[in-house]
């Protein structure tokens, strides 16, 4: 099974490192799932969209080498900061470059942050809006954490166990539907035919 995980963040001192390093430390457990990581810092061609790859007559190989990649998936996930009650751009932007079809159908699950009190709660309502446009299948459950500099060490270990069931939920719920979504694809079953 393939995830992409999307990286939300482009500031320096983000804490978007440490909480892609914590998930990907907990997903590891979870079998044979592979997940591939959309940073901004290691992607700039994402960070802003100029011409997304399906409007594009003459598209970069690098942007149709991550709409294949995108197009692969089986699912998503975005952790991502709150910035002034939403999402942050280069989050958007990176996402935008792809048309809704490149994720039709695929569970999303967010994983917000904040170093304040409500842990991204306002940046998850935006995903669900944005990612349903996208044609993706935003998750009931989602993870946020609060003062992520105390909630989640540098090196990705989450410190504070009351936030494990919330990871639990959301992993699981992806898991299945992506198992679940996939099987359909396999079969044949598109729910946006050409």
């Amino acid at each position: 099974m393939k995830v992409v995980l999307f990286v939300g963040s482009v500031r320096p001192g983000r804490m978007a490192e440490r909480v892609a390093k914590m998930v990907r430390n907990y997903i590891s457990q979870w079998g044979d799932i592979e997940v591939i990581t959309f940073d901004p810092l290691e992607k700039s061609h994402l960070t802003e969209v100029r011409e997304p790859v399906h409007f594009s007559s003459n598209p970069s190989e690098n942007l149709l080498t991550d709409q294949e990649t995108i197009e692969n998936a089986d699912g998503f996930i975005v952790v991502c900061s709150e910035y002034n009650r939403s999402i942050p751009p280069v989050c958007s932007a990176m996402m935008c470059n792809f048309p809704p079809k490149s994720y039709a159908a695929k569970p999303v699950v967010f994983v917000n942050y904040s170093l304040g009190q409500y842990g991204g709660v306002s940046a998850t309502m935006n995903l669900r809006q944005f990612c349903t446009e996208l044609s993706m299948i935003p998750l009931q459950a989602s993870i946020n954490l609060p003062l992520v500099n105390k909630t989640v060490s540098e090196d990705g270990h989450l410190e504070d166990a009351t936030y494990e069931r919330q990871m639990e939920r959301a992993f699981s719920q992806l898991l299945w539907y992506a198992r679940v979504m996939r099987k359909a694809r396999i079969e044949g079953d598109d729910p946006f035919p050409a």
